[in-house]
């Protein structure tokens, strides 16, 4: 389980997000490194429209409109495939799929993140995630 107790990480603390936002201002490329575990069946009680599906399903119906708005903000998406095991790490921690995406600098994806087209794709994200993690990533320079 990716899940530790009962605990699961589906947005950022506030702690987290203020450190994230003191990035702005840096002109430097970023990448962000998502850990997926999705639900088994998405949970859209708070959409009750929507057609009820797995907790991937979801999250791809969530995806294929990111992707949009990723490449809008002269975003890439750089990587997404299924974790096919563990070679490394605790035996009560898995997950399903991992993502990276890399975007010029950190005004992009907070513009993105920010902005009502993708705020309004997000319930589908959370409607198919039980559990997440999301590390912001920068490269060192060649040696």
């Amino acid at each position: 389980m990716a899940k530790v107790g009962t605990m699961s990480y589906l947005v950022p603390e506030e702690q987290q997000l203020e450190s994230f936002l003191k990035l702005a201002g840096d002109s430097k490329p970023i990448e962000l490194c998502h850990l997926l575990k999705f639900k088994a069946v998405a949970d859209y009680s708070d959409h009750p429209d929507e057609i009820p599906c797995s907790g991937k399903e979801a999250y791809h119906r969530y995806l294929d409109q990111a992707i949009e708005y990723i490449r809008e903000h002269s975003g890439k998406l750089l990587y997404n495939g299924d974790i096919s095991g563990l070679l490394i790490g605790p035996s009560t921690e898995s997950w399903d799929e991992v993502l990276l995406v890399s975007f010029p600098n950190i005004e992009t994806v907070t513009e993105m993140m920010t902005s009502q087209k993708y705020q309004d794709i997000g319930h589908h994200r959370l409607a198919g995630l039980e559990d997440t993690r999301l590390f912001t990533l920068t490269a060192r320079a060649a040696n």
